[in-house]
């Protein structure tokens, strides 16, 4: 019996019999030898679950990076950040962008070491806000009397039902002149769920807007032009614009300057157009920028159907891999660690390719290529003449893929001439360590072999082979 409460370490585990047993013949006895790898387990911690209001998320939700380091953030301490998300940060980003945006977002975050795993579950509710309008600002004269509802004074479809607040004390949403302090009204609505929104009012007293004239009009901003990688998910807040001080800057997708373009909004290739805004609320004429950006296609696979070579390594993948640029690994879809070219291969383990172009974009797609070893070559041949070419009959990867096999090698009239077990020196150079030849070199000849493949499915192979010197 084992009991894996001895401790993290690799245990070599022998089993012998001998002619002590009675169902064993006099004389004989025999061994297996075996491994135990006790590893260290994994926690991924507790299921986590959490209300959010859209405001809050709204302007993470175009970046990945600042997606995903919000979902780690929910982890409890300790719980390594290299796990994987299933579904994937890149499809809960996608359905938010889509218009998706109210509900669940889910995901199970799972972390491994080796066979040991552990998951857990990530939730964040995004809750609906209410709309507090736009912000305006009310012009009255020196000589004003009448009284001003500050809500009808809003911009938008403001949700009724707020609080006023004037310098930090609330009132009740009217301006009398003849009383009240011009300045910034702030109205504020919340919703059932906790969610708030706020816009302002600002009323002045005594200056009326002249209206923008060529003198008052601001030249058009500065852009610089824009390259960049689409990987990188730039947004309009990227976009390089200077103009004057304390002046609002405003892009739009449309020459006729309609269509404002949120500044969290993911930059597409194409054209802008730019304006300023100055403290006397007048627009200048737009400047034209023009958004570039490169795009790396991810790899393909050649269809070649060749089998990747067993212990090989990572360079390896890449003779079944077609890419436009210089081809990075990676151990999952979504780890940002890449992988030693001369990192050995593990069978049928998946991993991903990106490609870098030369303007040292990487494809934000990666490929998905699976090891898929070779299958073992039993030889039917060898020359162990001291040459150094083919002195040793070799079943290449055997060790890998059956660690617990056995070869035994018979002469032509069933005698036992070899035995090698997983663990021992590779491959039989030709001398005899059983029967009749005792460590004797055995003659040129047919051999033939069983190998064991010891996995508890494979059964045996038998063949011959050629001993030639």
């Amino acid at each position: 019996m084992f009991d894996p409460s001895t401790g993290i370490d690799t245990y070599t585990i022998t089993y012998s019999v001998d002619d002590s047993a009675d169902c064993v013949t006099p004389g004989t006895e025999d061994s297996e030898t075996f491994t135990i790898q006790v590893l260290e387990g994994v926690d991924a911690g507790t299921d986590q679950s959490e209300d959010v209001c859209n405001s809050e998320v709204r302007t993470m939700f175009p970046n990945t990076t600042a997606v995903r380091n919000f979902y780690l953030n929910f982890l409890d301490e300790g719980v390594p950040t290299t796990g994987t998300f299933n579904p994937s940060i890149e499809s809960l980003v996608a359905r938010y962008n889509s218009g998706d945006q109210i509900g669940d977002f889910s995901t199970t975050y799972t972390i491994s070491n080796g066979q040991c795993e552990d998951s857990v579950e990530l939730n964040i509710t995004i809750l609906p806000n209410l709309s507090a309008g736009r912000s305006a600002t009310v012009n009255l004269e020196e000589d004003a009397t009448e009284t001003v509802d500050l809500f009808e004074e809003l911009e938008g479809t403001p949700a009724t039902g707020g609080t006023w607040t004037f310098d930090g004390e609330e009132v009740d949403g009217t301006f009398d002149p003849a009383t009240d302090e011009e300045g910034a009204y702030v109205y504020t609505v919340t919703s059932e769920n906790g969610c708030t929104a706020s816009a302002t009012v600002t009323v002045i007293v005594g200056t009326v807007e002249p209206g923008c004239t060529e003198e008052n009009t601001p030249a058009a901003p500065t852009v610089a032009a824009f390259d960049d990688c689409a990987a990188n998910d730039p947004t309009i807040n990227d976009l390089v614009i200077t103009g004057e001080v304390d002046a609002v800057f405003t892009v739009y997708s449309d020459e006729a300057l309609e269509t404002e373009v949120d500044q969290t909004e993911v930059l597409t290739e194409g054209t802008y157009y730019v304006t300023q805004t100055n403290a006397a609320g007048c627009e200048s004429l737009a400047t034209t920028v023009t958004v570039t950006l490169s795009v790396s296609d991810a790899p393909t696979l050649v269809a070649n159907g060749e089998c990747t070579p067993i212990n090989g390594t990572i360079a390896d993948l890449e003779e079944s891999v077609s890419a436009n640029g210089e081809i990075t690994w990676y151990a999952t879809a979504t780890s940002t660690d890449p992988l030693s070219r001369t990192m050995t291969l593990v069978d049928g383990t998946t991993y991903y390719a990106t490609s870098t172009n030369s303007e040292g974009c990487e494809s934000s797609e990666r490929l998905a290529v699976t090891a898929d070893f070779c299958p073992i070559v039993i030889p039917e041949i060898f020359t162990p003449n001291g040459d150094g070419i083919n002195d040793k009959f070799v079943i290449l990867g055997i060790s890998s893929e059956y660690p617990n096999h056995m070869l035994e090698i018979y002469n032509r009239w069933g005698e036992p001439v070899f035995i090698g077990k997983a663990g021992e020196d590779a491959g039989w150079d030709g001398t005899s360590t059983e029967g009749s030849f005792g460590s004797g070199v055995v003659p040129a000849g047919v051999y033939f072999y069983i190998l064991y493949y010891n996995d508890g499915q494979t059964a045996p192979t038998q063949g011959r082979l050629y001993l030639s010197r």
